[in-house]
């Protein structure tokens, strides 16, 4: 882009050369368009001063005057020196910042002219001139979207064949850019939707260990509780042999006590005899053969009697 001589900027055709292909190189560092523009902005028209003298507005006219005859003698340094003793006076219009911004453009120095624009569009946010203006700047400092932007608005507002020719470079560059962004924000979604899933995933992975962990204490419980009535159980069948055990015993015991009363209700014998036979420590034979003895000695005793 250049600026022409009428003060609109120019697609310069690049010469058609076929080139081999490149080795890949590096990426360099991006070239700030512009970047030698002076720092400092034309100064501005002074906010303390409210209404101009009839000298002052004299002074203001004819300060414009010369503007545009340096202008038309193509000497825009001294063009903007001109207007910006003119702007120095006070009470600037819109008009006369956006004259000013295109001097500044004719200079290369769009930073200061879209500076000018957007003064100028604060006093007048109707001024199809302004936004004309600051899009060509824009376009100068590579600020695509926005001057876009402001040529849409500047021909809304002012609509010029020519103006709506230099609005057309821009198509490719907004559509390269909107693809940019659709793209972008298609891979946002992707990737956000990604991290989604692995969240969910990590969620859904958490939830399983949390229930195989409750499902283990669970089991761990019922397995004790189920240990605790075992034990219960297995302590009241034991219960149970034991009073069995016990009544069994207790019988035994009734039956020896009685078979021993019954045996001792048929024996006529003295106690003492019945002692002294109970606490005999000889063999059994040896007791038997002396019972037999006694009855045949009593049943000889009871023959001769008879």
């Amino acid at each position: 882009m250049r600026m022409g001589e009428n003060g609109k900027l120019v697609q310069e055709q690049a010469p058609d050369v076929t080139m081999e292909p490149a080795e890949p190189e590096e990426p360099e560092e991006p070239v700030i368009p512009y970047a030698n523009e002076p720092p400092e902005f034309p100064e501005m028209s002074p906010a303390d001063v409210q209404e101009l003298t009839e000298e002052m507005q004299d002074k203001q006219n004819a300060l414009k005057e010369q503007a545009m005859e340096a202008l038309e003698d193509n000497k825009a340094e001294l063009a903007l020196t001109y207007y910006t003793n003119a702007i120095k006076i006070g009470c600037a219009s819109a008009l006369m910042y956006s004259r000013r911004a295109q001097i500044l453009q004719t200079l290369d120095r769009p930073r200061a002219a879209a500076n000018d624009c957007t003064l100028a569009l604060a006093m007048n946010p109707d001024s199809g001139k302004a936004y004309k203006i600051r899009a060509r700047s824009h376009l100068q400092l590579e600020m695509w979207e926005k001057a876009h932007d402001d040529f849409q608005t500047g021909l809304r507002i002012d609509y010029d064949d020519a103006t709506n020719e230099e609005a057309k470079v821009l198509i490719p560059k907004i559509k390269e850019i909107q693809a940019a962004a659709v793209a972008k924000r298609k891979q946002q979604e992707f990737f956000g939707t990604g991290k989604d899933l692995l969240q969910k995933e990590k969620a859904y992975k958490e939830g399983l260990a949390k229930a195989a962990d409750e499902a283990a204490k669970r089991k761990e419980a019922a397995d004790k509780q189920l240990s605790e009535e075992e034990a219960k159980k297995q302590r009241e069948r034991e219960k149970e042999e034991r009073i069995k055990q016990q009544d069994a015993e207790w019988r035994k015991s009734m039956e020896e006590e009685l078979s021993g009363f019954e045996a001792a209700k048929s024996d006529s014998r003295p106690q003492w005899m019945r002692d002294e036979e109970k606490n005999d420590s000889r063999p059994q034979w040896m007791r038997d053969e002396e019972k037999q003895a006694k009855a045949a000695a009593a049943q000889d005793v009871a023959e001769e009697c008879d």
